[in-house]
Formats: C-alpha cells, structure tokens, sequence
C-alpha cells in the first residue's frame, strides 16, 4: 500500500469515528445501552437515506430557482438540496421504526432513535465527502469537527420533539419536523454563504459576518442538544441505564464506553485539535481560513470540554456505585 491509498484509510477512519464518538456521547450521557438492538437499526437506516437525500437534492436543484446571488443559491442548497429531504428523511425513518411500538418505547430510548438516525446518516455522509473531494484530509478533519456533531445536536432536538409529541401534546409533531429543518437550514446558509462570497471576492467583512454566524450557529445547535437531553433525563425520577438483549460485543462496547478513561482519552485527543487549529492559524492572519481555524478551535474546545465533563460524570456515577 502506498503512502496515498494509507492516508485515504487513515481519513476514511477518520470519518467514521466522530459519528461513533458521538453516537456514544449521547448514548452514555442518555444512559442507553448498546445492547438495544433498535438503535444500531436506526444508525443503519440513517446511512442508506444518504442515497435517497442525494436525489431529491439533485430534484430539488433542477425544479427550484431563487435567483443567482450568492445568498439565494445559498438559501436553495442550504434548505431544498440538504435541510428538507434530509431531516424529513430522517423523521420518517424513525416513525417508520418506532410506528408500531411508539407509545411504549422508553422516552430516553426513543430519544436516542433520532440520534442514531442521525449519526448514521452523518458517518456515511463523511464517508462519501473524504471519497470524493480532493482536499479530502481537510475536509474530513473539518467535517468531525463541525458537520457530523452538527447532525447530532439537530437529531437531539428531533428526538426530544418526538418524545413530547408521544407523551404530552401531538402539535411537538409539527415542531419536531420543522426545527431540525430550520437549525439545519441556517447552519448550512451561513456556511454556503462564506463560500459564496469568498468565490467571488466579496467584502471581508460580508464574509466574516456569515462565517462567524455559521460558529455561533453550531455552538447554539450544541447548547440546545444538552439542554433537551438533561430535560428528558429530569423528567424522569429515577435514571436509569437501559439494557436490552444484544451480542457480546455489544456488552463489551457498553464497558469501553461507560469507562472514564475512555472519555478523559478523548478529552485530550480532541484538545489537541485545539492546539493544532491555534498554531495552524498563525500564518493566516486576515484571511478566510483564519477565520475558520478560530472556529475550528472553539468547537474542539467545547468538545474537549463536554468529553472531560462526561469523564467526571461517570467518576461520579462509579461511586456511588460502590457506595449503595
């Protein structure tokens, strides 16, 4: 094997691992087990919808004309050709999996459904973007940073909807569809817009203000994940882990995944990308990827953050353990 085809590896791994980190975030913060056999159905199902997202893309660009300045062809890609069929896509695949059993699934599992779908739908989605683009090693280091955590904070909230939809009012139904849409529309606008107006030499000023709103934008889909996740956690009175009947290896991840070292290991990894993005933007003061790289290092950051708190978290929860 050559160094070319290693390095595509070393990025194709690269791609798939954020979707597991955040699908394991999530799915330990929830106290799920991944022995619930339903939800590697959802990650799975999250993956395929991938091809049919790519043809309603390709529809929706071919019917669908607002015009050719930057922010209209914007608007277009960032909400008919990625947020509509995708988020749609996913709420079905869901429903399509829970229908029958919907009203008595857990609230904590049936949370963690949409997730699933949507990290699976992330982990592909990397995939293709490392395969295809050529400056794949930027792109699958900038996707696991922002694009794929992004899909996960918009399923959080999706997830939340659907279990208050189930529960307490059916009009969370409407929202449930719609919010995702929304938070996934203007995540990619203002991302498409910096790109747009960087291709055509607009103002530094017009650029930095629509990449900046794309950072806060991820930091605010973040906050509201964790907010929604505690909520369903508190309106619970007794948390507890959710276990199923699942293969061995299954149990065995449960244990790499509920271990505080794990998480400190990851905590650190991903501060390094913080030090990494910090030193990489020294020489690019004044332009775009300066810009970029300042973000970059403020997502591994609060990564970094949200990973050591978790580390605490399960400390915490060990020793009570051993306490009771």
């Amino acid at each position: 094997m050559d160094n070319s085809s290693l390095m595509r590896l070393i990025a194709l791994i690269l791609a798939i691992i954020p979707a597991m980190i955040m699908f394991a975030y999530f799915m330990v913060s929830a106290r799920v087990s991944f022995k619930v056999e339903s939800l590697w159905n959802a990650f799975g199902f999250g993956a395929v919808i991938a091809f049919p997202c790519i043809a309603f893309s390709a529809l929706f660009e071919y019917l669908i004309d607002l015009g050719s300045s930057p922010y209209a062809l914007s608007f277009k890609k960032a909400f008919f050709m990625a947020s509509l069929p995708e988020e749609v896509l996913k709420l079905g695949t869901v429903l399509m999996i829970t229908w029958q059993d919907l009203d008595e699934i857990h609230p904590r599992r049936l949370f963690m459904m949409a997730i699933a779908c949507g990290c699976g739908f992330a982990c592909f989605e990397n995939i293709l973007y490392v395969l295809e683009h050529e400056q794949w090693k930027t792109v699958a280091i900038q996707r696991s940073i922002s694009a794929v955590p992004g899909h996960a904070f918009v399923s959080a909230l999706m997830g939340y909807c659907i279990y208050k939809a189930v529960h307490s009012r059916r009009w969370w139904w409407g929202i449930a569809l719609l919010a995702p849409i929304i938070l996934h529309g203007f995540y990619d606008f203002f991302l498409f817009s910096a790109a747009k107006l960087s291709e055509i030499g607009a103002p530094a000023q017009e650029i930095y203000l629509m990449t900046w709103s794309f950072i806060c934008f991820v930091i605010i889909e973040g906050a509201i994940a964790h907010i929604v996740l505690r909520r369903i956690i508190k309106e619970e009175r007794a948390v507890q882990q959710i276990h199923d009947i699942g293969d061995p290896w299954q149990g065995k991840l449960d244990y790499i995944v509920n271990s505080p070292v794990f998480w400190g290991i990851v905590g650190v990894a991903t501060l390094m990308g913080t030090i990494y993005f910090a030193l990489d933007m020294v020489d690019k003061f004044g332009t775009l990827d300066f810009v970029f790289d300042q973000g970059f290092s403020v997502f591994t950051m609060l990564h970094a953050l949200a990973f050591i708190v978790l580390m605490v978290t399960l400390q915490k929860r060990a020793k009570r353990a051993t306490q009771v």
